[in-house]
């Protein structure tokens, strides 16, 4: 590609890159609306509604508890690993999930013998092991992809101490050797100075690129919030305010009502208890 070509692609970019901040900037700003027009609906749910919430669930625990309580005091005291709702007990030879599970996920013993332990017999009395061995340290410590300065180097080491593997799984004296006069780094690869203009070209296409990546990571937020039940409900109540209707009353309503009943009941087993 010539420098006039070059210089053309680089005004087109900036032509596209403009445009794409410009979406950016709209998209950013909307989200902005919309996370807080969600919060603040969020904040009114909250003061109306879900603490009457909270309420109800501290309530249901209390009226198991006293289910339970109740259960003991007319049967008394259920085996523990009974169900105390249906009054099951499991068999003597019973085993839970949870020991099942555990049992499934304990290894075998090893065993001892057979051909792999045969190989490792017969060939400890043909290898000279030792040798193997201190060669092959030597060479780990030359070559292992820890020691490279550079993603090129890390990349010669890899290669190079993959081959070292291979000859050292074959036990081969031989060719373990043969790594002895092989350089401890890559090759220098000489350096080219790239025109300005690539360089530019680069640097723009990388910030389209990048901006691309957060725009694409604002639809996706846009998306959660929009097919949020949080966003559901917020439509709802905005059709029933255009029906003259409070739908966050309503629904604080009907939880308070429930609260009430629940209120009883607790007070209920309460008097039955004493």
């Amino acid at each position: 590609m010539s420098l006039s070509d070059i210089d053309f692609e680089i005004e087109a970019l900036r032509t596209r890159l403009e445009s794409r901040e410009n979406a950016f900037t709209e998209l950013d700003a909307e989200l902005v609306d919309l996370r807080n027009e969600l919060a603040q609906f969020e904040r009114d749910y909250n003061n109306k509604v879900r603490w009457v919430e909270n309420e109800i669930k501290k309530l249901d625990e209390e009226i198991l508890r006293l289910e339970r309580q109740r259960t003991v005091n007319l049967y008394g005291d259920p085996d523990p690993h009974a169900d105390w709702r249906f009054g099951w007990k499991p068999p003597e030879d019973y085993v839970n999930a949870s020991e099942q599970f555990r049992r499934a996920r304990t290894p075998a013993p090893p065993q001892t013998g057979g051909l792999m332990g045969r190989i490792k017999g017969g060939s400890a009395a043909t290898v000279d092991e030792t040798a193997v061995k201190k060669l092959y340290r030597q060479l780990a410590r030359r070559f292992h992809p820890d020691l490279a300065e550079t993603e090129a180097d890390r990349a010669y080491r890899t290669q190079i101490m993959g081959q070292v593997n291979e000859a050292y799984t074959a036990r081969s004296l031989s060719e373990l050797k043969a790594f002895l006069d092989v350089p401890d780094r890559a090759p220098a690869q000489p350096v080219q100075q790239e025109p300005p203009a690539h360089i530019r070209l680069k640097q723009l296409q990388a910030l389209y690129d990048e901006l691309g990546a957060k725009i694409a990571a604002l639809q996706r937020e846009r998306e959660q919030l929009m097919s949020s039940p949080l966003m559901d409900l917020k439509l709802d109540d905005r059709l029933a305010r255009k029906q003259g209707r409070n739908l966050l009353d309503e629904i604080a309503a009907d939880v308070r009502r429930e609260l009430k009943e629940k209120q009883q009941r607790v007070e209920q087993l309460r008097r039955a208890l004493h």
